[in-house]
């Protein structure tokens, strides 16, 4: 893992970094494989967009982490009006 005073290079980067795990556990929570991960990792390295796949699992799994964390709610639904 990099060092955490340096911004994530990647989606992949952050989301271990968020989740505090390894690239194993990633892939466990993401739901794949460590070869699928390693795949989406070495596309993303490569500036290729990320698939629809990839994009779907990590949104749910950035949703899901923020959703546990307690009034996130707050965070992933748009606001209308109000204070912005």
């Amino acid at each position: 893992m990099s060092n955490k005073n340096t911004v994530p290079a990647t989606i992949w980067e952050a989301l271990r970094r968020l989740l505090n795990c390894n690239k194993q556990q990633l892939a466990a929570r993401l739901g794949v494989s460590r070869q699928t991960l390693m795949v989406w990792e070495k596309e993303t390295a490569r500036g290729e967009p990320i698939s629809d796949s990839a994009r779907l699992r990590a949104a749910d799994l950035l949703n899901a982490t923020l959703r546990a964390a307690g009034n996130a709610d707050d965070l992933l639904r748009p606001r209308i009006g109000g204070n912005q």
